[in-house]
């Protein structure tokens, strides 16, 4: 008060209330509110089926108190490589400050939480749980052939801790073969680019490497195409007698390879649709194998006859193993277009998976009797690449699709996981071997495994709670 009246003794009236008003306005005034920090607690593991407590107690505002909380699911984005789950869970207590989920799937489960001050002010941070299972059922307990397996192509040997950091159990190692033209009745011990393919020496090499790494072996001998100039699903030699026979000198060299060297399994062929058939000359050709490698054996059928074509290969019945190329659609069909989705959710794309595998391949399954193996899997980095999961050329699913393409890394991991959770729902699936480990058509448009958000992906789903 004292200031105040020195101002009515100096100034005048008129001047005089503005003054006064000035000066009590600035001693009563505080500071400008400051926001709160959001605190999501300490980082966790959790196990799946088991219930985890996400805890904002320790957010904070220095000149208040934290009126309201605010916790929310995070899903994958198009654009980050940073592996999200897609998979839901429901939020006990969202709006407390401490919450509650159960997970039922593997997932690295990201959360959101907003705190909000008395004043209004707010403040988020996000939290990753990376939950694993307790106990692996993929493949089932007891089963000879054992998780994700990633395809090898030759002998660079980088790639063996590669596989191992994504929890990878089994190596296919597939010696590239060349049949000279599409009307040939031979087959060649070279690849597809002219040169000689991996000599015997090299092959054992890479397959003790593996087992000296805890690594088990797939060894699939695989045609192409010189320059990859036809397609092997359609070979029509002249003479299938002499092309038999030509393909089962080939085969039972690599057989002896695999007796050998302890191979743990091992693929008679690989997506020779127009071959199969022929099926007494395919039973000539498992009973030459028979003869020399005494362990399971197996033949990849083509990923293209998912749509109900008939799956009329008469000779599962004398392999121990049912194999197909499983780059089955997250959404649609190719006879059903009109079903492909952009960015289907979870649920749909697992939905659309389990109705073509059981369908398809489930059937099968129950006619013969067999295990089944995922001989090849996986899914492109594109946008709308879940309706077309094998294609890695942008050009190629420009040409399928009639789309314009973007990368979207959120979809790619999605499929995965939908894939997954069929895999893990069918016992009578033993096991799945991605294609690829290493990117062969460089990024986005490829289909390694070991780039992101996919590798994390494999690493926690393959994994367990104790690793």
């Amino acid at each position: 008060m004292v200031r105040r009246v020195r101002a009515l003794a100096l100034l005048g009236t008129g001047l005089l209330v503005c003054a006064a008003l000035s000066l009590v306005s600035g001693s009563e005034t505080q500071g400008a509110n400051q926001s709160p920090t959001a605190n999501a607690g300490p980082n966790l593991n959790g196990i799946v089926g088991q219930a985890m407590a996400l805890d904002g107690s320790g957010s904070t505002d220095p000149d208040g108190t934290i009126a309201r909380y605010r916790w929310e699911q995070v899903f994958p984005s198009k654009t980050s490589t940073t592996y999200v789950t897609s998979n839901p869970v429901s939020l006990s207590a969202p709006a407390s400050a401490a919450a509650f989920f159960t997970p039922q799937w593997p997932g690295n489960y990201r959360f959101r939480l907003t705190v909000v001050d008395n004043a209004g002010a707010e403040n988020s941070v996000t939290v990753d749980v990376p939950v694993r299972f307790a106990v692996n059922p993929l493949p089932p307990q007891g089963a000879e052939l054992l998780g994700c397996g990633v395809q090898f192509s030759d002998n660079e040997t980088w790639r063996i801790p590669l596989l191992k950091r994504l929890q990878g159990t089994y190596a296919v190692i597939s010696p590239q073969l060349c049949m000279p033209s599409r009307s040939a009745n031979r087959v060649e011990f070279i690849d597809a680019d002219g040169n000689g393919t991996i000599s015997d020496d090299d092959l054992k090499r890479l397959i003790n490497l593996c087992h000296d790494d805890g690594i088990s072996v797939v060894l699939k001998p695989m045609i192409n195409a010189p320059n990859y100039s036809f397609d092997r699903f359609d070979m029509q030699p002249t003479d299938w007698n002499a092309w038999f026979a030509s393909y089962q000198s080939m085969i039972a060299h690599y057989a002896q390879v695999a007796a050998d060297a302890g191979v743990e399994l091992f693929c008679i062929g690989s997506e020779n649709w127009s071959t199969e058939s022929h099926t007494q000359l395919w039973r000539g050709v498992i009973a030459a194998v028979r003869a020399i490698y005494h362990g399971p054996i197996t033949y990849e059928s083509c990923s293209t006859r998912f749509e109900g074509n008939q799956w009329d290969v008469k000779f599962w019945d004398a392999l121990d193993y049912i194999g197909v190329s499983a780059f089955i659609e997250g959404s649609g069909t190719e006879r059903d277009p009109t079903g492909r989705l952009q960015d289907p959710t979870l649920d749909q794309m697992k939905t659309n998976i389990d109705r073509i595998y059981s369908a398809t391949v489930g059937q099968v399954a129950k006619r013969y009797n067999k295990k089944v193996l995922f001989m090849e899997a996986g899914c492109n980095t594109a946008d709308w690449g879940n309706c077309e999961p094998a294609i890695a050329s942008i050009d190629s699913l420009r040409k399928e699709l009639g789309k314009t393409f973007s990368v979207d890394y959120g979809e790619r991991s999605t499929y995965f996981e939908a894939l997954l959770e069929v895999v893990a729902s069918h016992p009578e699936i033993e096991g799945v071997f991605w294609w690829e480990l290493e990117a062969l058509w460089g990024l986005p448009m490829d289909l390694s495994v070991a780039s992101e958000p996919v590798a994390t992906l494999l690493s926690i789903w393959y994994g367990t709670a104790a690793q």
